[in-house]
Formats: C-alpha cells, sequence, structure tokens
C-alpha cells in the first residue's frame, strides 16, 4: 500500500512537471531541404571565381554549404569543395557574371550550384502534442 501511494505521488509530480513544460517549451522547428531537379542551376568541375564573399568549413555534405547560402540574402550563389568540404558563398551567379564560371583542374572535387538549385521549408513540429499524449498515457 506504502509502494502503491509513492508511485502515485511520483506520477502527479511528474505530470506537474510536465504541465511547467508544455507552458514553457516552444515549438520544435524542423527544415526540410529540397534539391531542384533543374540541370541548368549547378555545374560539377566548375567554380565561379572573383565573386566570393565569404568562405568556410562544412561538415562534409553540401547541403550545409546550401543552407548558409539559403541563410543569406546576399549570397546569389557557391562553390562546394567535396574533399576538402569547403564552402565558398558568392554574391553573384553564372548569369550576372558571365564569364566568371571557370573550369576546375582535373581531379578536383569542386561544383558550382546557383542558389535556387535548393530550397528550404521550415516544419513546425509542436512540442505540446508530445507532452498532452504523455500526460495522457501517465494519467490512463
Amino acid at each position: 500500500m506504502k509502494t502503491r501511494a509513492l508511485f502515485i505521488i511520483g506520477i502527479n509530480v511528474l505530470v506537474n512537471v510536465i504541465d511547467d513544460v508544455i507552458s514553457a517549451e516552444p515549438d520544435f522547428k524542423k527544415y526540410d531541404f529540397h534539391r531542384s531537379e533543374v540541370s541548368n542551376i549547378s555545374f560539377p568541375g566548375k567554380r565561379l571565381v572573383g565573386h566570393v564573399y565569404n568562405s568556410l568549413t562544412t561538415k562534409r555534405q553540401v547541403i550545409h554549404c546550401a543552407y548558409e547560402c539559403l541563410k543569406s540574402s546576399r549570397c546569389r550563389s557557391f562553390n562546394f569543395e567535396h574533399l576538402a568540404h569547403t564552402c565558398d558563398l558568392n554574391d553573384a551567379d553564372h548569369v550576372m557574371a558571365a564569364g566568371s564560371l571557370q573550369d576546375e583542374a582535373k581531379g578536383t572535387s569542386s561544383e558550382y550550384f546557383q542558389r535556387a538549385a535548393f530550397s528550404i521549408e521550415q516544419v513546425f513540429i509542436m512540442a505540446n502534442t508530445f507532452y498532452e499524449d504523455l500526460i495522457k498515457v501517465v494519467r490512463f
């Protein structure tokens, strides 16, 4: 009987904590990336030169470079070096700066992308839904 009472008290404390979290917890944010299937906006073996305004190292994937470009209104295109994981954000693209798109030396893994090669969509995941479902289970 004492164990059952302690269990019920523990459950009530848990429910109260969860209720507090529900009111304080913001919604989780999730981002969905999409790569365009249009063929004339990315060019393997090429890079735009003379228009880099920011260079950074990424976490190995071109999607990280795309994300940095999409966050900046100044970014019009980017160069990504697959082996070195480097990202150059450009303030022009191959249309605005005709003649700036150049071939890379053989053996390099650079690729040029126009900003439109990727899109991002923010999806909200309601934190409250998870906690409310948990409370229903706990209160049975």
